[in-house]
């Protein structure tokens, strides 16, 4: 029974709290007290809340520890209210701190309603937060490749993550950035070079042999793949790694095309990413 009317003087207090907040919102006028509604009085040619009841004192409900709980978030919250609006200033914040916490969780949530319809909110236990209007503005991500990536990307060498990834699906690699920093002039015949995240996929078509010349490409399998069909296709996937110069040659039979990644530990990016024509290669493995 005891908690049954704590729940009550609970509910008359949100009710206060958002009568209150429709009386500055509407900004009703008064004469006397029957040119107001729903229990409101004329105070000061407005009509205004009427003062909460008090509250029930009871041995079973303990007070909300001081600055934490539920309970003091709605006394916090409902002092909020208060602030904004001076027409509820009758409203006996205090009594929700000997009130149950299922009380006070209803609680709260109404004078957090009755706090944003004024233009504030109970953030951080009774916080005012003024509300500005419209979207908040979205917040830069906080990471090394977010500032400037639009610009940047237009360059001939895109961002490229220091974190590992799992190899790009053939999905990503068609949608992938062609990349080569080498002359337009030297590129090799019937050779393509794309890079999406930390990986590069260069193809070469046409009578290939093999390769030669391989340096830091790290682990086979891993850190790189390859697939070549002699005569027909030589392909390798490679990871681009910071502080490196990883270099390979795909043999033809009458040329090579030379791959040279160099990517300084100072820099956000490879400076060169680069497949260039040569001679025939000297010693091509498959």
């Amino acid at each position: 029974m005891q908690s049954q009317r704590l729940d009550f003087v609970a509910i008359l207090a949100l009710v206060g709290a958002l009568f209150a907040c429709k009386s500055l919102l509407d900004d009703d006028s008064c004469s006397s007290d029957a040119d107001c509604k729903n229990g409101f009085t004329c105070q000061g040619s407005t009509c205004v809340a009427g003062a909460l009841p008090a509250p029930v004192a009871t041995a079973a409900a303990a007070p909300a520890a001081a600055g934490g709980g539920t309970c003091a978030k709605a006394v916090a919250c409902c002092n909020v209210v208060n602030a904004k609006n001076p027409a509820s200033a009758g409203a006996a914040c205090e009594q929700f701190a000997a009130m149950p916490e299922s009380a006070c969780a209803s609680a709260l949530n109404g004078f957090d309603q009755a706090a944003r319809a004024l233009g504030t909110s109970c953030e951080g236990g009774g916080t005012v937060v003024p509300k500005t209007g419209g979207t908040p503005a979205p917040v830069a991500a906080a990471d090394d490749t977010s500032a400037g990536a639009g610009a940047d990307d237009d360059g001939p060498v895109p961002l490229v993550p220091t974190t590992k990834s799992n190899p790009p699906t053939i999905a990503e690699w068609k949608a992938g950035r062609e990349v080569n920093t080498q002359g337009p002039n030297s590129h090799p015949d019937d050779c393509t070079m794309k890079v999406v995240r930390e990986w590069l996929k260069v193809d070469c078509f046409g009578d290939v042999l093999g390769y030669e010349n391989m340096e830091k490409f790290g682990r086979k399998n891993v850190d790189y793949f390859e697939h070549f069909k002699q005569g027909k296709l030589g392909s390798f996937v490679l990871r681009l790694k910071k502080g490196q110069t990883q270099k390979v040659r795909i043999c033809r039979i009458k040329n090579r095309a030379s791959l040279f990644v160099n990517w300084p530990g100072a820099k956000d990016r490879p400076i060169h990413i680069a497949l260039g024509k040569g001679p025939a290669c000297e010693n091509p493995t498959m």
